[in-house]
């Protein structure tokens, strides 16, 4: 049942970006639309998801689980970066292709795969601990991603005023309203949240759709070729994974706390790579290669790693 409903929400994203392909394909949807769609997301519909799934009861219970999974979350980030650099060395990456490369490794689809697929192994304790996963993800995405994307791309470095700037954007100031939010007694007003919680939940679509949109620009065939990306992707959802699954037998790990991340991790590359490499002129053809590839691969993929995580700890 599990499995099945991982392989439902894998067909869902598919059907979204192939939406985003036909449209671009025919000429509905624009460069200029995907220009501003890519804002839309990045500087509204995603704050307000992150602010929304961060208005939760805290309870003390779930402290020590919450500080367990912020910190293993965290050198698990630096870990995945060292893995990328090792692979644009490997591989000889050119720029600004490294940024693409070193972004499809580290980030992956949690938002918008990763949460749903938690939801159906844990429910609503499991999507709770995803939200902790989601402000880490985003600490990092905002910070060290664009530092690594804007690093290998047409724009201008990130210079210790460039860094202030970062420090304000949209993505920041979601996470830090919603730490707020979960740490305090302080909740949003229903008539507030509903409005956001509706506005939030177009982000997977339209980032789908976005991702669509940039293939519809480019050769499809051409990624199959690409052997670098396809071994990247593997990388993203095969290695990566199995490299975590394997720490955490060694140190036995609680159930919960490995499920949700050995999840997270196994998800193909976040589509937030792409709209990113779109927003700071890097080569963004790539990067939606890299999302459509890896989410193709995970189909494979994320049954089998989950098979194994029922072998070690059970579902």
């Amino acid at each position: 049942m599990i499995l099945s409903n991982v392989l439902n929400q894998t067909i869902i994203l598919f059907i979204l970006v192939i939406v985003g392909y036909i449209i671009k394909k025919i000429n509905i949807l624009t460069d200029d639309l995907i220009k501003g769609f890519s804002e839309f997301i990045l500087k509204l519909t995603l704050p307000l998801l992150i602010m929304v799934s961060m208005d939760r009861e805290f309870s003390k219970d779930r402290l020590i689980f919450t500080g367990l999974i912020f910190g293993i979350s965290v050198v698990i980030y630096f870990m995945k970066t060292f893995i990328s650099t090792l692979f644009v060395k490997m591989f000889s990456i050119k720029e600004p292709q490294k940024g693409v490369y070193k972004m499809l490794i580290i980030f992956s689809n949690l938002g918008f795969m990763g949460i749903p697929v938690i939801n159906a192994m844990y429910g609503e304790e499991g999507v709770f601990y995803a939200a902790i996963l989601n402000i880490v993800f985003n600490i990092f995405l905002w910070t060290m991603g664009v530092e690594i994307i804007t690093s290998y791309s047409n724009k201008e470095k990130c210079t210790e005023n460039g860094i202030k700037k970062l420090l304000l954007n949209p993505g920041i100031g979601g996470v830090m309203v919603g730490l707020i939010l979960f740490l305090t007694p302080l909740k949003l007003p229903q008539m507030l949240y509903d409005p956001m919680y509706m506005i939030g939940n177009t982000t997977t679509p339209l980032a789908m759709i976005v991702v669509g949109g940039l293939l519809g620009g480019t050769k499809i065939d051409s990624m199959f070729k690409n052997y670098k990306l396809i071994i990247a992707s593997i990388t993203r959802t095969v290695i990566i994974p199995l490299i975590l699954l394997g720490v955490f037998m060694i140190f036995k790990l609680p159930k919960m706390i490995a499920g949700v991340i050995i999840v997270s991790d196994s998800m193909p590359s976040a589509a937030n790579v792409a709209i990113f490499a779109r927003r700071y002129e890097s080569d963004y053809d790539l990067a939606s290669q890299g999302v459509f590839i890896s989410t193709l691969i995970n189909m494979a993929t994320i049954p089998l790693i989950l098979y194994l995580f029922s072998k070690i700890y059970g579902l």
